[in-house]
């Protein structure tokens, strides 16, 4: 007990000792850190008020007295919503967690000088002043460049400043149509030419809106292509748009349908008005296709070779009419005389040159009430003759098996190639939860490739739009899962997978080896109850095949939307 008293004793007296040489100096932070990085605001009424996405930012690098918010002229930028108000902002800044700023910061008016005092990680004042501008947008970038007749794509180098129209030696580029997307409000030299000679115009000029000038040479050449397929990277989300917004009869009941022609994407409402047709650059309506004579009440498809097919929708007498155009009246390409009243045309495709070797397949609908279908009728077309309509019958695919009626019922079946032989893939509302499959190009035999998605929400979609094409050596395809609830948020879902091995298909629809791409929507606009659970997907490859386009719509969700690949090596 006594030693412990001792130490106890000892104990003290050392504590004394250090308390007794502790500095009596202020702790000074060891830290360089002004630790104030940036000062934002956002709006505080209308539109967009409390909205994240709406958020101005000044970086923050040195504590001079002045902080200046800049936002922009319109917002969103591309769109024609001036910003005239910055009274009511709401306004935040980033800092350190010892750092502050008296008074605290809230809603303040940006359009006039607002002093604070800012005290660092250091414990040193600063005087500070927020402000706002509004300034002219400054983007003088060209986003899309295309031009038809010839139909060519335009490949951006922003930074070298370049064009780069892929092109072989003797096309006639002296007189094509350019269109010419550009950052919001920019504009360009060629803003209203309707007519470009590539041979000698070679210089754009974009000017910002703040007057900024950046100027892009055109250039003519054919560049190395990737060894197989797209190039990584380059998958880009081109456009994005509300279906019912681009001028073509909007009903989710209808059976919308796609195709891309003449550089444009050409959407069909299939409720007995023209097709309307689009800018595939850029997304923007143009007006009405020439239909001629046509009826376009069932689908609308394209060819690997810039042609377009319309079909009628018909339980007697299903016709398919041809163009390569959306200015030309289409002609009659061929008419089957249907023998048992099945219908044919709201699932078509077609695959090879209409004018050489191509293939069509339509898938026959089945009848509401009476009988599911599983039945094809497909032509082959040699030196741009029409053989003699083959009907074959599948099996194996879909829960019945087969498949029902109407856009929502019935089963889009889809030959991979322009040979037959190759097989077909297949889906269709299956209970839903909807498997993947594949179709034996000469038995007619189906087989799950892939099940239903991995999460289990398979029974809220619908997957029944197909879209396959060939792209530098490899078969693509693209499966549209359209959504049955818009009103619970289920936005559509898109898959592309390299199809060129089928065997290698394994899994499910979302998580299987051969998906290769599967793009995050977010894009959709309808919350009303999904009547139809309608839409269509198209893959495109350009003639110079450089570029590949995905585009699909989906009517529930009311969204239209185009990707945009490439195979050019870097």
């Amino acid at each position: 007990m006594k030693q412990m008293k001792k130490f106890m004793m000892i104990m003290l007296a050392v504590t004394g000792i250090f308390a007794s040489c502790q500095s009596p100096e202020k702790f000074t932070p060891t830290t360089e850190s002004l630790g104030l990085t940036s000062v934002s605001a956002m709006f505080n009424y209308g539109t967009y008020k409390g909205n994240s996405a709406a958020t101005f930012t000044a970086a923050v690098s040195d504590l001079a007295q002045d902080i200046v918010i800049q936002v922009p002229y319109y917002y969103p930028e591309d769109s024609n919503n001036q910003v005239t108000d910055i009274t009511n902002m709401k306004v935040y800044a980033t800092m350190d967690y010892n750092c502050f700023i008296e008074p605290k910061l809230g809603i303040l008016d940006l359009s006039k000088a607002n002093y604070f005092t800012y005290t660092d990680g250091r414990g040193e004042q600063h005087k500070i002043c927020v402000r706002g501008e509004i300034v002219k947008l400054s983007g003088n970038k060209i986003q899309a460049f295309s031009v038809t007749n010839p139909s060519l794509t335009g490949i951006i180098d922003n930074t070298a400043g370049t064009v780069t129209f892929p092109v072989a030696a003797g096309v006639d580029l002296s007189a094509v149509i350019p269109s010419i997307t550009l950052d919001p409000h920019a504009t360009s030299d060629y803003d209203g030419v309707t007519s470009m000679n590539l041979f000698k115009d070679t210089l754009v000029t974009v000017t910002a809106q703040n007057g900024n000038k950046r100027e892009y040479k055109i250039v003519l050449k054919q560049p190395e292509k990737t060894a197989y397929g797209f190039r990584s990277g380059s998958e880009t989300l081109l456009w994005s748009k509300q279906a019912s917004a681009i001028g073509s009869p909007y009903d989710v009941l209808n059976n919308v349908s796609l195709a891309v022609c003449d550089g444009y994407v050409v959407v069909n409402s299939s409720n007995g008005t023209t097709p309307v047709y689009l800018d595939l650059a850029n997304g923007s309506a143009k007006g009405s296709i020439n239909i001629g004579s046509a009826d376009a009440s069932g689908c609308v498809k394209n060819d690997d070779a810039g042609n377009m097919i319309i079909c009628n929708y018909s339980a007697s007498e299903f016709k398919i009419w041809r163009t390569n155009s959306v200015k030309t009246a289409p002609a009659l390409l061929l008419s089957y005389t249907i023998p048992d009243g099945f219908p044919l045309g709201y699932k078509v495709h077609v695959h090879g040159d209409l004018d050489g070797n191509a293939l069509i397949v339509a898938t026959v609908e089945g009848i509401d009430g009476v009988s599911a279908s599983n039945d094809i009728v497909y032509w082959v077309i040699t030196n741009g003759t029409v053989g003699a309509p083959v009907r074959a019958t599948t099996s194996n695919v879909g829960a019945t098996p087969g498949w029902g009626a109407g856009p929502g019922g019935n089963a889009d079946v889809t030959p991979l190639t322009s040979n037959i032989t190759n097989g077909l893939l297949a889906s269709c509302y299956d209970s839903g939860y909807d498997n993947l499959y594949f179709v034996n190009g000469t038995s007619f035999a189906g087989s799950i490739m892939l099940g239903p998605e991995s999460d289990g929400n398979g029974w809220g979609y619908n997957n029944n739009a197909i879209g396959t094409v060939t792209f530098n050596k490899a078969v693509y395809a693209a499966l549209l899962c359209t959504s049955h609830f818009p009103q619970w948020g289920m936005t559509q879902r898109l898959y592309m997978y390299d199809a060129s091995n089928p065997s290698s298909f394994a899994g499910a629809i979302d998580a299987t080896t051969p998906l290769v791409y599967t793009p995050a929507i977010t894009s959709y606009y309808s919350t009303g109850d999904g009547a139809g659970s309608c839409g269509d997907v198209v893959l495109y490859s350009t003639l110079d095949g450089y570029m590949m386009y995905m585009v699909y719509i989906e009517h529930n969700n009311d969204a239209i939307e185009c990707y945009k690949f490439d195979c050019i090596k870097q």
